[in-house]
């Protein structure tokens, strides 16, 4: 492509970025921040910001020192101000200042891969974002937002981290996926050691398909009853299941997913394995199947440490919490009973939270601050933060309106221990905020008590 064609995509990526503002970065200081949008004058998004921000590193990086010094000034502050909203604005729940979602998350993966980064708008990319994807995958395989073909296409680029750094080159693996997959192996899986450790069964040998794959169904998979996830941590005996993943028997495997996520709190090398539970074809459909247990070699990982990164300034989250120099007032639509009462979701203790009645087929919270405050994000955690309490039903997606006209649809982060983060396009004031719990996991709004243990309002 001529140079001059470059030098024009970089002028057209410019007159589509914002004028720029100033933010006062938590450990760099007052720095400046542009996002970019789909035609001048239009909506800064998150999608588009990743965009003008791999179109101007893409043209200098092929320009090179053809490309001029003034348009080269110019090409660098916009990448270092869109990586800097980028920061300020970083979500995986929606696509930060509105559109469609999931080409915000294909976007990162461009963004990410293009630079050759691993922390790209504050976080981990590819990590947090694989890990968002497969924890709001749905059970046959696809994902939904805006249209579900698409949205499935573009999670699948993400995962397959599908763009080259350069053009010609070739695809760095993730250092942190470890792989037991080969021909001999009776059961395959792969860990992702990051926190929390995502292990997955990826499929079976030749030989064990050959065994327990039904008549009719070639190429389908066995039919699995269950699968166990086990780990022997560092200094134990031997290894522990640590995780029952049942399956649905009716049908061969074909698309359905069979993961876990582990929270391993030891560093040093852990031995990983699989145990699975299959079925073989009976003579008569009519008889019961036998059961055969297939288990997989084990695979050594070093865990470098898996507290998550994100959770070590939970403590203080509360200090930073706007709504205790706010004055603000909280009400709830009900409660469950004595010891739930709605102050307690903004005591800073997760010891304590606050749960509706289990009859309540609106559950809403309502807080009202005496003066506007200006604020960037909340932060909301699950009623009940402990690994052993994560069969009780818990909030699954829940609406955030503020000051009466901005509303938001969040999903909350399944992980009983880790926080869901709404962050604002831009920090605004506000007045009033209003709840509503939408949807439950592992149980059902007016049947259920539900709640937070915390929600916080922060910069």
């Amino acid at each position: 492509m001529p140079a001059r064609t470059w030098r024009r995509l970089i002028l057209g990526a410019l007159q589509c970025m914002g004028q720029e503002d100033t933010w006062d970065h938590p450990s760099k200081g007052r720095i400046k921040t542009a996002a970019f949008s789909y035609r001048p004058d239009a909506g800064y998004r998150g999608s588009m910001t990743s965009a003008g921000i791999t179109i101007l590193h893409l043209a200098e990086e092929v320009l090179g020192d053809k490309l001029e010094s003034h348009l080269k000034r110019k090409a660098s502050a916009g990448i270092t101000g869109g990586l800097a909203w980028m920061e300020r604005n970083m979500t995986w729940t929606i696509n930060p200042g509105g559109g469609h979602h999931y080409f915000h998350i294909y976007g990162m993966e461009r963004l990410g891969s293009r630079l050759k980064k691993r922390v790209v708008g504050g976080v981990d990319w590819y990590a947090t974002g694989a890990d968002y994807l497969l924890r709001v995958q749905q059970p046959e395989g696809g994902w939904y937002g805006d249209n579900a073909l698409v949205d499935t296409l573009l999670a699948l680029l993400f995962l397959e981290r599908a763009t080259a750094p350069s053009t010609g080159a070739k695809r760095d693996p993730d250092e942190r996926l470890h792989l037991l997959e080969s021909e001999e192996a009776g059961a395959r899986f792969r860990v992702l050691a990051k926190a929390p450790v995502v292990v997955w069964l990826t499929g079976f040998g030749p030989k064990t398909l050959s065994e327990f794959e039904w008549g009719g169904e070639s190429g389908l998979g066995p039919r699995v009853e269950y699968a166990e996830f086990l780990v022997k941590q560092p200094g134990a005996a031997e290894a522990e299941v640590v995780e029952r993943v049942a399956v649905n028997s009716k049908e061969p495997l074909g698309v359905q997913r069979i993961d876990a996520q582990l929270d391993l709190w030891k560093t040093g090398v852990h031995e990983f394995g699989v145990r699975v539970c299959l079925l073989r074809e009976p003579e008569d459909r009519d008889y019961v199947p036998e059961q055969a247990i297939v288990e997989s070699s084990t695979l050594s990982v070093n865990l470098e440490g898996a507290f998550p990164p994100e959770s070590l300034g939970y403590a203080q989250d509360h200090e930073l919490c706007l709504l205790n120099k706010a004055q603000a007032s909280f009400e709830a639509s009900s409660k469950f009973g004595g010891g739930y009462e709605v102050s307690q979701a903004f005591d800073g203790k997760h010891g304590t939270r606050w749960e509706c009645a289990s009859n309540d087929a609106n559950p809403s919270l309502k807080i009202r601050l005496r003066r506007s405050t200006r604020a960037g994000r909340m932060l909301f955690s699950h009623a009940w933060p402990r690994l052993n309490e994560k069969q009780l039903a818990r909030v699954a997606r829940f609406e955030v309106v503020i000051n009466g006209r901005d509303t938001y649809t969040v999903t909350m982060d399944p992980h009983v221990l880790r926080k869901t983060e709404l962050r604002f396009a831009k920090p605004i004031k506000v007045r009033e905020i209003d709840i509503r719990i939408l949807d439950a996991r592992d149980g059902a709004v007016g049947s259920h008590k539900l709640g937070f243990s915390e929600v916080q309002l922060l910069k």
